[in-house]
């Protein structure tokens, strides 16, 4: 997957985060597309980048956000 087909958002402060983060777009391949909710170091990752609870979906979203059912 590459980042043209992932199509994030602009790098800015997505709510309730307090760092910058690239919102995942409706729609896009990023969601429900991580082979699994572990980093690296195999420990789970219960909370994106924002301290939003993941997985929202069947699986984590790609990378540091998560997107909600709210997310415009």
């Amino acid at each position: 997957m590459s980042a043209a087909q992932l199509n994030l958002g602009a790098l800015q402060l997505n709510a309730p985060g307090a760092t910058d983060t690239e919102a995942i777009l409706s729609g896009r391949l990023a969601i429900d597309a991580a082979t699994s909710c572990l980093d690296l170091s195999g420990a789970t990752l219960s909370v994106d980048q924002r301290g939003v609870a993941r997985p929202q979906g069947g699986s984590c979203d790609v990378g540091a956000y998560e997107r909600r059912a709210t997310d415009p």
